[in-house]
């Protein structure tokens, strides 16, 4: 089967760098805490140099289109923007809105 294609192409949304080798056996993928952006990792992905491994850095700000397994459409999601312009977070861990405190389990 084809391979479908799900991250958005947002601005700045992740980072994809290839090993310095030049030889892409492995990949590390890097997922930014609340708040943060993936470009500190990007660096950090960098100045590691690991041998035949190239690095991705993932934006919780990204947009993805998944199927809809309902539909024969597909459906855009997006992670959880965190309020006063704070960034985003890949799940919602506190209620942002109402309380600020965090969510039971």
């Amino acid at each position: 089967p084809a391979t479908k294609q799900i991250l958005g192409h947002t601005a700045n949304s992740f980072m994809f760098r290839h090993s310095h080798d030049g030889i892409d056996e492995n990949l590390v993928i890097f997922l930014h805490g609340a708040g943060d952006t993936h470009i500190p990792f990007d660096k950090l992905g960098q100045t590691m140099k690991l041998p035949q491994t190239a690095t991705l850095s993932l934006s919780a700000s990204m947009k993805m289109n998944l199927p809809d397994s309902s539909q024969s459409k597909s459906s855009n999601s997006t992670f959880v923007e965190l309020p006063f312009g704070l960034g985003y977070t890949w799940f919602e861990e506190m209620d942002y809105q109402v309380t600020g405190d965090v969510l039971p389990n």
